[in-house]
């Protein structure tokens, strides 16, 4: 949801909302410091309690917020924007946090590099680019609770997807030969 609540939001802030450019760069210049503890949080946590049970809860939880942020946002202030993209940029960082750690524990050394890089930003041109490129046709034709139900849908299959992951907390890496079960 990072670049989606980056790019998003802030044509959303000033063409549907009438909020002003220095408005929405201010509020851009707080999500992104939301963010960033975010992503401090995910990280920590997942060292406590493990990367897999953070990234369920953040991800699950990021289905049921793309669900409500856009009824909510529709008729946002510039109170509740800010709030709306603070709260989409935190739970962000909370995913990036544990994910980019697990991606790496994920790979045997020789291919670490590669294969971590390549499918997190497979997933960042599919999660990253797309929503926001379809984003305001489908909000203008359907509603922008159209377009939450797209995003809960992406947050769904990441959410499978994350099911679907062993927990790589503790794993020693020069035992990561094969593919984990």
């Amino acid at each position: 949801m990072g670049p989606f609540g980056a790019t998003y939001f802030a044509n959303l802030g000033t063409g549907q909302l009438g909020l002003t450019r220095n408005t929405v760069l201010g509020a851009g210049i707080a999500g992104g410091l939301c963010w960033a503890l975010g992503v401090v949080v995910g990280a920590t946590a997942s060292d406590r309690f493990g990367r897999r049970p953070v990234l369920l809860t953040a991800t699950a939880t990021a289905v049921v917020w793309a669900l409500l942020v856009f009824t909510l946002l529709e008729s946002a202030s510039a109170g509740a924007y800010l709030l709306l993209l603070c709260v989409t940029m935190f739970l962000a960082g909370l995913e990036i946090g544990p994910i980019n750690v697990m991606l790496s524990e994920l790979f045997d050394t020789r291919y670490r590099y590669t294969a971590s890089a390549f499918a997190y930003n497979i997933g960042l041109v599919v999660g990253g680019a797309v929503p926001p490129l379809i984003g305001a046709t489908m909000t203008a034709a359907h509603g922008a609770f159209s377009f939450g139900l797209f995003l809960a849908f992406l947050c769904l299959v990441s959410l499978l997807s994350a099911i679907g992951l062993p927990e790589t907390r503790g794993r020693d890496l020069a035992d990561v030969l094969a593919p984990p079960r």
